[in-house]
């Protein structure tokens, strides 16, 4: 989401604000990926419903939709909001991290950052894709039902890989439904794209502020 990459500066500079580290870099990658899960989760259990829909009725209505379906329960807008901590915790824990460290360990300069950027975030969405699969089907999920745990969707998905008649169409089945491949690139050039897009803004607010601060009178 959106609130990432502030969330991750924020959390870096909280966990060591003169020097970071692998151990410091991780804490700050998880702790961003669950608070931002924890805000954003809501928002996207609404989303999901509006999907596939012939007729969109917008976030509100939809929102007021569910709660009645449920009751004026709760529920609708929490499905998924495990799942979604667990994704979004292993995420941020191995795409800060790994795009921290490849730099480090390929002492890359800052125009080739981008690639640290793109091989971390793909690895870090095939890590945390089982995660994403079980959200998505908690999302599906009716509102006058209960969803089932993670553990259930993955029990479900590993019996639909069972039933495939050799090795070959259960990769094929597996990878699918974890979105392993062209979703997997799509995430990762997404991402690193944010990563520079957050970060030129950072540096062009910080560059405006010092222009001010030479400028204001003594």
């Amino acid at each position: 989401g959106g609130l990432y990459f502030p969330l991750e500066h924020l959390f870096l500079q909280m966990l060591n604000p003169t020097e970071s580290g692998p151990l410091v870099n991780f804490l700050a990658g998880t702790a961003a990926g669950a608070v931002n899960a924890t805000i954003l989760n809501p928002l996207s259990a609404i989303k999901y419903k509006t999907w596939g829909r012939e007729i969109n009725r917008g976030m509100w209505t939809e929102a007021r939709m569910m709660l009645e379906k449920s009751n004026g329960s709760p529920r609708p807008f929490l499905n998924g909001l495990r799942p979604t901590l667990y994704r979004d915790i292993v995420f941020g824990g191995c795409y800060t991290w790994l795009r921290l460290q490849i730099q480090v360990w390929f002492e890359l300069p800052p125009h080739q950052q981008w690639q640290a950027n793109l091989v971390a975030a793909s690895l870090a969405t095939v890590a945390s894709g089982p995660f994403n699969y079980a959200r998505n089907m908690q999302y599906a999920t009716s509102s006058r039902k209960q969803a089932l745990s993670t553990v259930q969707v993955w029990q479900e998905l590993w019996a639909e890989v069972r039933r495939q008649p050799n090795g070959g169409q259960r990769v094929l089945l597996l990878a699918e439904r974890l979105r392993i491949g062209w979703g997997t690139a799509r995430v990762g050039v997404g991402v690193a794209f944010g990563h520079y897009a957050y970060y030129w803004l950072v540096q062009q607010v910080q560059n405006d502020t010092r222009q001010q601060q030479r400028r204001a009178p003594f």
